[in-house]
């Protein structure tokens, strides 16, 4: 997938008078499985039956809605500001917008706000797990862990 880095704005112009959009329609493809639709609060990025981003005036969160694939992980960082990749055992981790690919990463959680333009966390994390349990990237057909991943 190549990047197409969307904001609260550039999702709510695409949308314009609709409450739905498929997104593929405007960065071409021919498969319909990416929308742009209407939320409480902000525009959801809609990978098959899962919002996986929502765009705020005021943050961006990310959930994989429990399908930590390759397809949702590349979904997520094709239309965020973040890049999402496997880090193995460690399981899955981001970089935020401007970090190097020689820093360490963050470890991902489903929920977590990050600034609109991705460049850090947000100070409130309503979502963040009280421990960390990694959370590794599966198979989207058999649901079993990709441990040995090396996915970017």
């Amino acid at each position: 997938m190549e990047p197409f880095s969307l904001t609260y704005r550039k999702a709510k112009a695409y949308l314009g008078s609709y409450d739905s959009l498929n997104l593929n329609r405007i960065i071409g493809g021919r498969k319909g499985n990416t929308w742009l639709e209407r939320r409480d609060g902000g525009i959801a990025l809609r990978l098959y039956q899962t919002d996986i981003v929502l765009f705020t005036p005021h943050y961006i969160e990310l959930n994989t809605g429990g399908w930590p694939t390759k397809m949702t992980t590349e979904a997520m960082s094709a239309f965020s500001p973040i890049r999402i990749y496997s880090a193995g055992a460690s399981g899955l981790c981001f970089k935020l917008a401007g970090e190097d690919w020689h820093s360490d990463g963050h470890p991902f959680y489903d929920g977590i706000r990050i600034s609109t333009d991705g460049a850090r966390l947000m100070r409130s994390q309503p979502n963040r797990p009280e421990s960390h349990e990694p959370l590794l990237m599966e198979s989207g057909f058999t649901r079993t862990p990709y441990v040995g991943s090396r996915a970017r």
